[in-house]
């Protein structure tokens, strides 16, 4: 499922109607998805892919899942290893992914800094927001 999204915004082009039906299966699919970590990707996928299609407020829809889906993840994996770099935590490699391309939109960039702010990982937010600020300096 996770491939299929992948390829949404390149085969909409293609066959615009069967990247919608796999688009719309990946959404579905969402609420069956157990793995938060399995979950994460898959939300955040079909985020990315939203967003490359120009569909803004569907994305918007799904943010606030990933960001605290995301959360979940990164912190249950930190407890878990506490030693690790933020960087190999699992986790922060899609929401800071999600994070940079959603700043790089105007209207997005205060929400997305603003959800950020409220994040109960220390770690996690202050990562995060080198994350939106380099998504902002490359834009």
């Amino acid at each position: 499922m996770l491939a299929l999204v992948s390829l949404v915004p390149a085969y909409s082009t293609v066959n615009a109607a069967e990247s919608e039906s796999w688009l719309a299966a990946a959404q579905s699919h969402l609420a069956e998805v157990k793995e938060n970590s399995k979950k994460l990707r898959l939300v955040t996928a079909v985020i990315s892919a939203e967003l490359a299609l120009g569909r803004y407020a569907e994305a918007q829809s799904l943010v606030q899942q990933a960001f605290e889906l995301g959360e979940a993840v990164f912190s249950q994996d930190l407890h878990e290893k506490p030693d690790q770099l933020a960087d190999s935590v699992a986790g922060y490699g899609e929401l800071s992914d999600l994070t940079t391309s959603l700043v790089k939109m105007d209207e997005a960039q205060g929400a997305t800094v603003s959800r950020i702010r409220r994040m109960q990982n220390d770690m996690l937010r202050a990562e995060l927001l080198i994350s939106a600020a380099r998504g902002i300096a490359d834009n």
